[in-house]
């Protein structure tokens, strides 16, 4: 969009967490619609690349190492697509009651919500159980509550189910992420670097 002359250039995208799902986000918009734009080399980790199976992987577990983030995902989903649902069919008490004082109003970091999830236990920070962060409807994502979510999550992720992109083949893509992460399950970076192969990219995948 800027005009910058690119081609023949060396050109790298690079991102992890947060970033890292940008940067395939990034690939994916270029390849679908500025095949113009080709990267040398994308580089990403520690992402949620399938948000629809990181939600599964949330609901299966018995505790959470990181409470506030997923709680995190479905306010960002529910108020930027109005999507039809009370907090209190997703969320426990008291976090259900307190969406707009502890998440809304910007007022708390992402440690000290967490700490507000397990009743200011330290302890429980670290291992929150699920129940302190979601109820029974949301856990099952064949409920009504539940479908909504894995709909939304579907739509929006990189990788999995319902995703049609052809990833550029004259891209090389260093897809990494620790199998010893707390926060967020290891196995979407391979789920992401599985789909890259896939459709016969040149991956190299850290794990």
């Amino acid at each position: 969009k800027e005009g910058y002359a690119i081609e023949g250039v060396p050109c790298f995208n690079v991102g992890y967490s947060s970033g890292g799902f940008s940067a395939i986000a990034v690939q994916r918009y270029t390849d679908m619609h500025r095949p113009d734009i080709q990267w040398t080399i994308t580089s990403a980790g520690g992402a949620p690349f399938n948000i629809n199976s990181v939600y599964k992987s949330n609901v299966t577990s018995p505790t959470s190492g990181y409470a506030c983030s997923f709680p995190l995902v479905v306010v960002a989903y529910k108020e930027t697509y109005h999507m039809d649902f009370e907090y209190s069919e997703v969320f426990a008490k008291p976090l259900s009651d307190n969406i707009q004082k502890w998440i809304l109003s910007k007022d708390y970091g992402t440690w000290d919500i967490n700490k507000l999830i397990a009743g200011g236990d330290e302890v429980k920070t670290k291992d929150c159980p699920i129940e302190l962060i979601l109820t029974p409807e949301a856990r099952n994502p064949q409920s009504p509550v539940g479908q909504k979510l894995s709909a939304m999550f579907i739509r929006n992720s990189l990788c999995g189910e319902g995703q049609d992109w052809q990833p550029s083949k004259k891209t090389k893509f260093y897809i990494m992420h620790s199998t010893k992460d707390k926060y967020m399950d290891w196995h979407v970076g391979e789920e992401m670097a599985n789909y890259l192969k896939s459709h016969g990219c040149d991956v190299t995948a850290d794990f």
